[in-house]
């Protein structure tokens, strides 16, 4: 999506006070602001939920489920205790909340494009999901790891199928940006987060890789 691509080329290098003065002068501030009621509101719930620090966090786009059951960080406190944390000490950031419209040009898409790429930007998120749509486009524009990289070469080869290839604006290279997830799969229809196809990856700029990996291969069966 151009849109990202511009984004990511115009800020690369700059500081986070310089991608803040950029994000006022392109956007307005209407825009900043709602974007900077997002961030603190990510803030402050990280710091007070117990003052627990975040060890994973997932973003997922578009989801239009009817019976959505993983609704907040409760719904997987038995996946952190499988890999030893307590989630009475720690905690993981959800948003399933944002919706960008296929032809992104409402003010509310608009916003959340920006929020996205905030989240992204910012490390707020290490798990990204999507319709397959606006997947490709994030994916496009650098935001998302080369799942070659991440993954064991056996797990790739059994979704080879469901494997979502875009070129990177940026480098040129393509890279195996994510998998595609079905909503009949057992985790999918658990969650309850899409009733059509769907597509999963890892953010590459994410502070959480090795939990990240864990997830989606739970994610993936």
């Amino acid at each position: 999506m151009k849109f990202f691509q511009k984004m990511r080329e115009t800020m690369r290098g700059m500081t986070a006070r310089q991608k803040a003065e950029y994000y006022l002068e392109y956007y307005g501030w209407r825009t900043a602001a709602v974007l900077a009621v997002i961030l603190i509101t990510v803030f402050l719930a990280a710091s007070w939920i117990g003052k627990k620090p975040v060890v994973l966090g997932i973003l997922a786009v578009n989801t239009d489920g009817e019976q959505i059951r993983a609704e907040d960080a409760g719904y997987f406190d038995d996946f952190l205790r499988t890999h030893g944390i307590n989630p009475k000490r720690s905690t993981m950031m959800v948003n399933i909340a944002l919706h960008v419209s296929p032809d992104y040009e409402d003010s509310v898409s608009t916003t959340n494009m920006n929020t996205v790429q905030v989240l992204l930007d910012t490390r707020s998120a290490d798990l990204f999901f999507a319709d397959k749509e606006y997947f490709r486009a994030v994916g496009q524009s650098g935001y998302l790891a080369d799942l070659r990289d991440v993954l064991p070469e056996s797990v790739i080869e059994a979704h080879a199928e469901d494997a979502i290839y875009v070129t990177d604006a940026q480098s040129g290279r393509e890279i195996l940006a994510g998998i595609c997830v079905h909503p009949d799969s057992p985790w999918m229809a658990d969650t309850g987060w899409y009733q059509s196809d769907a597509a999963v990856g890892i953010a590459a700029a994410g502070e959480h890789r090795e939990l990240a990996q864990e997830l989606l291969l739970l994610v993936l069966g």
